[in-house]
């Protein structure tokens, strides 16, 4: 039975990072609106309605990947809306996938200076990851969902990767 693992956080909280070692780990797609979304905009201006259109892209994506019956990781938009992570929630429940959101507890502080050292490397858009972002998101986060795994995000993506893994193992060996 597949998998979706929605990771939820910051801006900054280590997302893109955990994903990949997920990868590493175990069979699975990774779907991630940001890639979506720089694939479907170029150049990619960060305005809300591309947002909504890669975020309806993702839904799909995910959907697809169930009925092709891939286990995925949704990554690349912070979930900061619980209306968001319910919508991947009900696509998973609907194809009788088993469903992880996975909240990167990261504190505000620990995202900007990790946002600022991306922009100065980068490896991320100015628009996608300047300070103020990080704080205008920690503001209107909703609480994740009472069933999220709740990892501290300054622990290292090999430790957070483990985690989410060890708490997979019980879902996946009785599927």
């Amino acid at each position: 039975m597949p998998v979706v693992i929605a990771l939820m956080g910051l801006p900054g909280s280590g997302k893109t990072t955990v994903a990949e070692r997920l990868v590493r780990a175990r069979d699975l797609s990774v779907i991630s609106r940001d890639a979506i979304r720089a694939a479907m905009f170029r150049p990619c201006r960060f305005t809300e309605l591309e947002k909504q259109c890669a975020y309806r892209a993702l839904l799909l994506a995910v959907a697809a990947c169930l009925e092709l019956g891939r286990s995925c990781i949704v990554e690349g938009m912070t979930f900061s809306r619980a209306s968001e992570v319910e919508e991947v929630r009900r696509i998973a429940e609907n194809a009788s996938a088993h469903f992880l959101p996975v909240f990167l507890d990261c504190p505000v502080d620990v995202a900007q200076t990790r946002a600022a050292r991306d922009l100065a490397e980068q490896s991320r858009a100015p628009e996608d990851r300047d300070k103020s972002l990080v704080a205008r998101v920690a503001e209107r986060f909703d609480a994740p969902p009472p069933d999220a795994l709740r990892i501290d995000a300054t622990r290292t993506p090999d430790e957070i990767a483990k985690a989410i893994l060890d708490r997979l193992e019980p879902i996946t060996a009785g599927a």
